[in-house]
């Protein structure tokens, strides 16, 4: 399954980020209104999968599914 994660700057001028399967048209049209941008695209085969990725990327802690 492909990924994004698009970005723009929020209400008070903080960093706004949003991750959602690429098949969602919906997210995708919101994320443009809200003057997002595109900034990474990748393939995972589950969410769960796709947010590790995201983590790892971003540098962060591992990934901690929700029970």
């Amino acid at each position: 399954m492909k990924y994004e994660v698009w970005t723009g700057e929020g209400p008070a001028g903080s960093l706004e980020t949003a991750v959602f399967e690429a098949t969602d048209d919906q997210a995708r049209r919101m994320a443009i209104e809200d003057g997002m941008s595109l900034t990474w695209s990748f393939e995972a085969p589950s969410w769960n999968s796709a947010m590790a990725m995201y983590h790892e990327h971003e540098g962060w802690e591992p990934y901690q599914p929700m029970k």
